[in-house]
């Protein structure tokens, strides 16, 4: 086996576990334990941390929270409206939704899991 085999083979496995991973737990923890349109952490201001006992998924302080970061890590790129953004590993699309409304980008996205999720992963304008 030639070190690009290995290096192939130990990639792909990693592939896989991932696809594994997020085939398994998006649709339970993260469309119905987390939020239905993010799958990834919230910036929260103060008082919008839900508390024990709230549905994350119905929160609203949670869904600013995701959006806010959306903002924060996206804004120092600089990318202006109708410029073209791929989203690699788009989870189940809630980020580019959300930045083809605000900021009008046009999206190509992938997602790691084959999963049959609510998602426009995959389509190549929004």
């Amino acid at each position: 086996m030639s070190p690009d085999d290995s290096l192939h083979n130990s990639t792909s496995g990693q592939s896989s576990a991932a696809e594994r991973y997020y085939d398994d737990n998006t649709p339970g923890i993260y469309l119905s334990g987390w939020n239905r349109d993010h799958i990834h952490f919230g910036l929260f201001e103060p008082g919008e941390c839900p508390g024990p006992g709230d549905v994350l998924a119905d929160s609203e302080g949670l869904a600013r929270a995701v959006e806010r970061m959306v903002e924060v890590i996206v804004t120092p790129a600089g990318i202006e409206a109708h410029q073209h953004v791929v989203d690699a590993g788009c989870g189940v699309g809630g980020t580019a939704i959300h930045l083809a409304a605000r900021r009008a980008w046009k999206f190509s996205s992938s997602k790691v899991s084959t999963a049959r999720t609510p998602t426009i992963c995959g389509s190549s304008r929004m």
